[in-house]
């Protein structure tokens, strides 16, 4: 089995993903965490399924990154529950914090394989991967005492173009 490596990787291109305030003080930790949970923001009002995906794929990530934290090792061919599994039997994650991630991981399966998921099963997992992201920063990266700002609830697209069109039309 390969170990899956808790350095940074490069960056993704740029503007592959917008800024996430939710989620990029774990940028150091490792970059496709920040655009994973970006792009579940992203896609939360025009498509609740693919935001639920990006949601599990940035848990998935995370427990891997937690697990080689610990000393373990898994492969890209390891399913995500195997993941959760090693975590627990190394007793790197309390039964709330693997509860959690379970929890994304189910919701992401159902989006995944059967389209299933709103807009706020998709905001409500976002919040849970912001906790889960907290709380991997607070136990891996020497910042137990870490405060987070609050989570702040990604802007509906549609809100922006109707205030746009009222300003543009005030402005007429």
């Amino acid at each position: 089995m390969a170990t899956t490596s808790p350095v940074p990787t490069p960056p993704p291109p740029a503007g592959a993903a917008p800024p996430s305030p939710n989620f990029r003080f774990l940028d150091r930790h490792h970059p496709l965490l920040v655009r994973y949970a970006a792009l579940a923001e992203r896609y939360l009002f025009d498509d609740p399924p693919t935001a639920l995906v990006k949601v599990r794929q940035f848990a998935e990530l995370l427990a891997r990154q937690a697990l080689a934290h610990v000393g373990g090792s898994s492969s890209p061919q390891d399913e995500f529950a195997a993941v959760l599994g090693m975590l627990r039997d190394r007793r790197a994650a309390d039964r709330d914090v693997l509860d959690l991630f379970h929890g994304i991981r189910k919701a992401g399966n159902a989006a995944a394989h059967e389209g299933s998921g709103t807009r706020a099963d998709a905001l409500h997992h976002l919040r849970v991967a912001r906790q889960l992201a907290v709380w991997f920063h607070r136990a891996f990266g020497d910042a137990r005492g870490f405060r987070p700002d609050p989570f702040v609830p990604p802007p509906d697209p549609a809100e922006a173009t109707r205030e746009l069109r009222d300003e543009l039309e005030r402005l007429r």
